[in-house]
């Protein structure tokens, strides 16, 4: 199956069971799945058309529509809206454990809109709301520490201030590591820890981290040369059906490789419509049962039972897309690793001149101190032999 055919078959596959009924039968969840496959498929304009219709009170089409949308319009860079419908989100009144999720999402989509923007002040604003009993807690304590960072940056021509943000980054960076032991094997956060230790001029303390970080990024080079030559090993954990905070903690450089990301996206497409075409089936068999126990006519039965002829095609159909899909992610997968190790030499390269450069100015601050002590003994030495000439001269 060709890449086009392959964008628009998610569409098909969720248009097919309701080509029959009629426009008001059409569900939010109807609107809202085509929407989402023409978001994925990169029909942005189709997909706010069948997003839109779906209304915010629908308790739970509303908010997902609205979030898809939300990702169209910044994907677009119409970053107003992408506000507003953020905003629609975080104002909702939260009933269940997925509203709670999705307005957390809708709050870290906000404040890395800002962060887009330029408008670090608001983005740290508003990564602030999440609370550190979100599911997203660790992303957003990293999120935010790299807008601190950035903040001070800006704040070049006022050292004083520039030094408290960076000092609110290292306290945020804390929190991160007290809530998620595990989070500092990440290399991205390890050089945003190294990083901000360089700007607060703590020398030996970067040199050190410097140092892990070199040798974790040597480990995982080696053992990401080591999936080049053995098959059907690493991507396995990636097939599985996991949300993406689950697979980004499994192999957190995936989503570096757009491709990959771009069929990973296509796969989970695929899973949402066998499942959609999965309750489909339910509805119609049960549909049947009902129609066969009333005795309805044999018009509707036919019509019920060539419905689910259709699904049961439509499921063969999506079940083969899903091993091709598979096939494809795998090979992938393989491909991107050379560019994963580009990336991982590409940190090794920026680890290794850090350490340097923090080695030095801790060879700088060691040499400053011995300066410093060399001078004050110098002075002492001095005001001892004025003390001593002014004592001899009293006595002549």
């Amino acid at each position: 199956m060709g890449e086009s055919m392959r964008s628009y078959f998610y569409v098909l596959l969720l248009l097919a069971f309701v080509s029959s009924a009629k426009a008001e039968e059409i569900s939010a969840r109807t609107y809202y799945g085509q929407g989402k496959v023409f978001f994925e498929a990169g029909q942005d304009k189709k997909a706010e058309e069948m997003l839109a219709l779906v209304p915010m009170s629908d308790n739970i089409y509303g908010r997902k529509s609205q979030y898809v949308l939300a990702a169209s319009y910044t994907k677009q860079g119409q970053f107003d809206k992408a506000h507003d419908c953020f905003e629609q989100i975080i104002k909702a009144k939260i009933q269940s454990i997925s509203d709670r999720s999705l307005r957390d999402l809708a709050v870290l989509g906000k404040a890395r809109l800002y962060y887009q923007e330029n408008k670090m002040r608001e983005a740290i604003l508003t990564y602030q709301k999440l609370g550190l009993d979100s599911v997203y807690a660790s992303l957003m304590l990293y999120e935010l520490g790299m807008t601190y960072i950035h903040y001070g940056d800006s704040m070049y021509e006022q050292p004083l201030r520039a030094k408290r943000v960076y000092q609110s980054a290292a306290g945020t960076l804390e929190e991160l590591f007290k809530l998620n032991k595990q989070v500092f094997q990440d290399p991205r956060v390890r050089l945003l820890a190294v990083d901000l230790s360089m700007r607060l001029e703590e020398g030996p303390k970067a040199a050190l981290l410097y140092r892990d970080m070199v040798h974790i990024l040597i480990v995982t080079q080696q053992r990401l040369q080591d999936e080049l030559h053995q098959e059907n090993k690493l991507p396995a954990m990636l097939l599985a059906k996991q949300d993406d905070a689950e697979i980004q903690k499994t192999f957190s450089w995936v989503y570096s490789h757009g491709q990959v990301k771009k069929v990973l996206n296509q796969l989970r497409g695929t899973y949402q419509a066998q499942e959609e075409i999965k309750n489909e089936k339910n509805h119609y068999e049960v549909f049947l049962q009902m129609l066969l126990r009333d005795g309805k006519t044999m018009a509707i039965i036919d019509k019920a039972q060539q419905q689910i002829v259709n699904l049961n095609r439509l499921e063969q159909q999506a079940n083969a897309l899903e091993v091709e899909l598979r096939s494809l992610f795998l090979k992938t997968v393989k491909e991107a690793i050379p560019s994963w190790l580009e990336q991982i030499n590409w940190l090794l390269a920026g680890a290794n001149s850090g350490l340097v450069r923090s080695v030095l100015r801790e060879q700088y601050q060691q040499d400053e101190n011995i300066r410093q002590i060399e001078m004050i003994k110098a002075k002492e030495l001095l005001k001892i032999k004025k003390e001593s000439e002014l004592s001899h001269g009293g006595s002549l």
